[in-house]
């Protein structure tokens, strides 16, 4: 998982997706693919969820818009142990406990192996980050 940067919007934003299945050799098939519109207009400041259908697949993109947000990155190293050490990094904010966002999950992502969890995240400037590692 790499660093990102926020995303600030004054207009309309486009989520692209182009999702491939990998195939034999250097064939790849088309699985998904497509756009989604959010207008930073006439947003909700609520967890928003919009769907991309298509003959294959559902893609199903869940955001909150965060008005006067402040940016929160954050690294978790091991610095002694095993690299494979950290299995689940889940953070939300003090003001929107119930709308948890699952950043890393071993048993789903492909793990780098370098021991490095990062994340990036927009918290209102009014409220403060919370990050649940587990280590096990």
């Amino acid at each position: 998982m790499g660093l990102y940067r926020a995303l600030a919007v004054s207009d309309s934003m486009y989520f692209e997706f182009h999702l491939k299945i990998k195939g034999d050799g250097d064939l790849d098939e088309d699985f998904s693919k497509g756009y989604l519109e959010h207008s930073g207009i006439r947003h909700l400041q609520q967890p928003t969820t919009q769907f991309l259908y298509n003959c294959l697949s559902t893609v199903e993109l869940v955001y909150t818009p965060v008005p006067s947000a402040v940016e929160a990155s954050f690294t978790v190293s091991i610095l002694k142990g095993p690299s494979d050490f950290i299995s689940k990094v889940t953070a939300w904010t003090s003001g929107n406990e119930e709308n948890k966002i699952v950043l890393y999950n071993k048993e789903v992502a492909g793990y780098g192996g370098d021991g490095t969890v990062r994340g990036l995240v927009a918290v209102p400037v009014d409220e403060e980050l919370v990050l649940r590692v587990c280590v096990f």
